[in-house]
């Protein structure tokens, strides 16, 4: 399963709602035991793609926890460039061993860009239903 994203670097200009999203929360599911991939692209708050190559030390993380007031993660992905899609592309990628201990029920997922020392929230808490599957060998 491939999930589309956007993400939104705060950058202290005027939001344009015709440019970028105001609420960029999306709601994902996945079958237990799956592959779960999320294709992330990233712009400004006025809508400016960021280009992710202008900073090599620029890390992704998408976290995925029970709750939102968890302070461990049940699975922690690092993003990996994809100019592929876009020079404000990535890519975050679960295989089937790393979601098929993820019990059945709702989580929460985010995603945070850190950069020059700053780590920003890109990606608010979103819901992320995990259905029972079957669980191959």
């Amino acid at each position: 399963m491939v999930i589309d994203l956007l993400g939104i670097v705060p950058n202290g200009s005027t939001h344009d709602d015709l440019r970028a999203p105001a609420n960029p929360r999306k709601r994902a599911t996945l079958v237990q035991g799956s592959t779960l991939a999320f294709r992330l692209k990233i712009l400004t708050q006025d809508g400016v793609p960021v280009d992710l190559a202008a900073d090599p030390a620029a890390t992704l993380y998408l976290t995925v926890k029970k709750t939102a007031r968890d302070t461990e993660s049940k699975l922690l992905i690092v993003g990996v460039p994809d100019p592929s899609i876009g020079k404000n592309a990535a890519t975050f990628s679960a295989d089937p061993t790393a979601t098929k201990y993820l019990d059945p029920g709702l989580y929460v997922y985010d995603v945070w860009l850190t950069y020059a020392g700053v780590r920003d929230c890109i990606l608010p808490a979103s819901q992320l239903h995990i259905e029972p599957g079957l669980r191959l060998p």
